[in-house]
């Protein structure tokens, strides 16, 4: 499809008409992404709370909201120039020890896609070390207080006791992300590792750890699958030990919504041949198993099922009249009806 930007026309009636000009449309929903590109909002502590009572905050403990991306003082967004530009390093290089980097995520961010299976991908830089070990940890929890009016919490352990119990292969036994006083913590991604005491000592018993290991030596993107049920605050964090790797282009998309176009009519039939998904296709774009199509830059989130020739707009939240057959590739009109104040 040719790209242009898009143009508005407002008529002075009681309704409002937009003309969107068309762009490519993107076969994926993000449904969040950090790049550091501005650096997001941090705070620096060794552990970060949502809610509880501030009162009762403790020392190296911070209150923090939503999106605010926890570091510790070894921690640190850096702009490492080039094409990558700013980054997140966990650790600074030469520190023995474990430090993690975290974000609480709202749940408003899957509102559009709800529950089911997703998957977070990231790019790591590697270290200019040729040691250490690298941990991502995705984590669920409820029940907290953003009132302050009790104590329920989530904390999230970004240098904590129980972070530094190390196996031989340098991976970590992470305390992670808990719930207390009537707050409860998830944890979404675990791997069975043998369990080794703070001695040392192997102890041949297998447990399910919090997050998963990956490799710090090697320049790669990485992907990881986890469930969610789409109303809980999710928790993403990285963690390292004698490490100073770095993490970039993070972001969160449905495992599950690309399909291949075929022929589908959009009714969820697919064609007379019994081309396309049994999702459909509306527009030529997929239909995922809610009842959206993602058009990207074009129109955005779309919902399309059993409303005829109206769909719903995640971006203007909205109802707009837009029978399919509207749709082209220089572009859309779109009828929105103006509610009478």
């Amino acid at each position: 499809m040719k790209k242009s930007h898009s143009r508005i026309l407002y008529l002075p009636i009681a309704s409002l008409i937009f003309a969107f000009t068309a762009v490519a449309a993107s076969a994926e929903t993000v449904v969040y992404s950090e790049s550091f590109d501005p650096a997001p909002d941090t705070v620096t502590t060794f552990n970060i709370q949502l809610g509880g009572d501030p009162d009762l905050v403790g020392a190296n403990f911070r209150l923090v909201d939503k999106g605010v991306w926890g570091l510790t003082t070894f921690g640190n967004i850096v702009d490492i120039g080039g094409d990558n530009g700013n980054v997140l390093r966990p650790q600074e290089v030469g520190r023995n020890n474990s430090r993690v980097a975290g974000v609480f995520l709202d749940s408003d961010h899957f509102a559009a896609t709800g529950p089911g299976t997703y998957t977070l991908s990231f790019d790591v830089i590697p270290t200019s070390n040729e040691t250490g070990a690298g941990r991502v940890y995705v984590g669920a929890g409820s029940g907290y207080d953003l009132s302050g009016e009790t104590d329920a919490k989530l904390t999230l352990s970004l240098a904590a006791d129980g972070f530094g119990v190390r196996r031989p292969t340098g991976l970590i036994i992470w305390p992670a992300l808990t719930g207390s006083n009537g707050a409860t913590a998830t944890h979404l991604i675990t791997t069975s590792t043998e369990w080794i005491d703070t001695d040392g000592n192997e102890t041949g018993e297998f447990r399910d750890t919090p997050g998963a290991p990956f490799d710090v030596l090697e320049a790669a993107a990485w992907e990881i699958d986890f469930e969610y049920d789409g109303t809980s605050t999710l928790v993403v964090a990285f963690g390292g030990y004698n490490t100073d790797f770095k993490v970039d282009n993070i972001t969160i998309s449905p495992a599950d919504e690309t399909v291949d176009p075929g022929n589908g009519n959009g009714n969820g039939n697919g064609d007379e041949n019994g081309n396309g998904d049994e999702n459909g296709f509306w527009a030529g774009y997929p239909i995922d198993q809610h009842g959206f199509v993602d058009t990207g830059d074009f129109l955005g989130l779309l919902w399309v099922t059993d409303l005829g020739d109206f769909v719903w707009s995640a971006r203007l939240n909205a109802f707009m009249y837009l029978p399919e057959e509207f749709v082209l590739e220089s572009g859309a009109w779109v009828y929105i009806p103006r509610i009478a104040d």
